[in-house]
């Protein structure tokens, strides 16, 4: 398999590990988009850089027990709720005006005991591009909700 014209290499990958073609696997709490040293962009600039994992995470947080709460499973409304979470989050990240396209996931199931695994990959610049992993439970349901935050450089800016 090829990506981007490159071989695919199966392998498991440590956050922070670099590749061999340079680039940096992982994930940074805190991750500020690498802007050229030459570009003097005003403060208000690179705080619209930082994908803030605390910050997003209050953000699903909020989304998941307005949406949930204490609410018993009920198999008829899982495709409402998964909806209206995701839709809640992306309102709310846009409206903080960050320099980043955002991409949400929900997975509801009921809780019976049954496990839940979820896997992720990515290949992305680990400087601008970021991740948060939410799980979530009331005793009836499980939920684990994820933003994936891939940063807009203002010197490549698509909606300019």
């Amino acid at each position: 398999m090829m990506i981007h014209g490159r071989p695919a290499e199966r392998s498991v990958i440590q956050a922070g590990q670099e590749d061999r073609f340079g680039g940096r696997f992982g994930l940074m709490a805190h991750a500020p988009c690498d802007v050229p040293h030459r570009l003097r962009l005003p403060r208000v600039w690179l705080s619209q850089l930082e994908f803030i994992t605390d910050d997003v995470e209050t953000v699903v947080k909020n989304a998941l027990q307005a949406t949930l709460g204490t609410s018993p499973w009920m198999p008829s409304k899982v495709n409402g709720w998964t909806a209206q979470i995701v839709e809640h989050c992306l309102k709310s990240l846009t409206a903080h005006n960050k320099r980043f396209k955002y991409v949400v996931t929900c997975v509801i199931q009921q809780k019976v005991g049954a496990g839940m695994h979820t896997a992720m990959a990515a290949f992305w610049d680990g400087r601008c591009d970021a991740h948060c992993k939410v799980p979530f439970d009331n005793g009836h349901l499980e939920c684990i909700c994820t933003v994936f935050g891939v940063g807009i450089s203002p010197t490549h800016d698509p909606l300019a």
